[in-house]
């Protein structure tokens, strides 16, 4: 977040909404960055797709900002132009589903055959570009 509208510091205060739920209330932005104004500002929100409401269990996540009961009247409302979002992932090291990667690689019992025949295929190759 970042003020760049306000021409006084306290003037701007907003409520944070993720999947329509509060996430934040009356954010103080100028508060939250030293009194400094067009300082940049971020907040870490962890969203839980699978135990979150039925809108977002779909895939989709709402972001909103909105007004505060502190906001000053006829003062600059928040604008939201820019999330970051970054997929985490499970118990299992996965960033989707039930199955790792290292499960995958396990039921694999041809891997060294697999990783010598691409060794001799590369040699191979070396061999016929020089000649």
């Amino acid at each position: 977040f970042c003020d760049i509208a306000s021409v006084s510091l306290g003037m701007l205060y907003f409520n944070i909404y993720i999947n329509g739920n509060l996430a934040y209330q009356d954010l103080d932005i100028s508060d939250a960055t030293d009194y400094v104004l067009a300082s940049p500002y971020y907040i870490d929100f962890v969203v839980d797709d699978e135990h979150s409401s039925s809108s977002s269990a779909s895939g989709l996540i709402s972001v909103c900002v909105g007004p505060s009961s502190k906001s000053v009247e006829h003062a600059v409302d928040a604008i939201l132009n820019g999330v970051e979002i970054m997929k985490m992932n499970n118990t299992l090291a996965s960033l989707d589903g039930f199955v790792s990667s290292e499960m995958i690689l396990s039921r694999c019992p041809n891997r060294r055959n697999l990783s010598l025949f691409i060794s001799m295929v590369a040699f191979v190759c070396i061999l016929i570009s020089v000649y």
